[in-house]
């Protein structure tokens, strides 16, 4: 027992505990091009670069895999013009399963530009797959714009 007013010695460190802070990373293209997609076709988007990653890696230029199980806030865009007519739609899968709130539809024609982009909050677990799909019910053909054309931006808000 110490003396009235004197301070122990100190004790051993506790563990680190986790941050989620450090769990982000994502996927962006650069490249124009263009694309088709087949009647009833999935088409997983292919991306040229990648955003600077922590607690989560790359599947060459398809996918993000999730280093960490949990609760993750995904951001997604595509930019481009099309060369069809038609319902196109775009979404977000979580080990080839399209998670409800990342789908995103609307009608396109010949020489438009449009801009989709959605955000999404799904659980994962690790090593989970994200993909950014493409996908209509009649062919569709679509042309890449200069820039920033495609983004799919991922980060862990929360343990599951």
């Amino acid at each position: 027992m110490l003396p009235l007013g004197e301070t122990g010695p100190t004790g051993p460190a506790g563990p680190a505990g986790k941050s989620t802070a450090k769990v982000h990373g994502g996927l962006f293209n650069l490249d124009e091009g263009e694309f088709e997609v087949k009647p009833d076709e999935i088409v997983a988007m292919t991306f040229s670069d990648f955003l600077p990653a922590g607690g989560m890696w790359y599947d060459d230029h398809h996918s993000v895999v999730l280093g960490e199980q949990g609760v993750y806030e995904i951001y997604f865009s595509l930019r481009a013009h099309s060369m069809t007519c038609g319902r196109l739609h775009i979404a977000v899968t979580n080990d080839g399963e399209v998670i409800p709130s990342s789908r995103i539809s609307c009608e396109v024609c010949p020489g438009a530009e449009f801009h989709f982009s959605g955000m999404a909050v799904t659980k994962a677990s690790a090593g989970a797959h994200l993909h950014f799909i493409v996908f209509a019910k009649q062919f569709a053909k679509i042309k890449l714009r200069e820039g920033a054309n495609l983004m799919m931006h991922v980060k862990k808000l929360a343990d599951a």
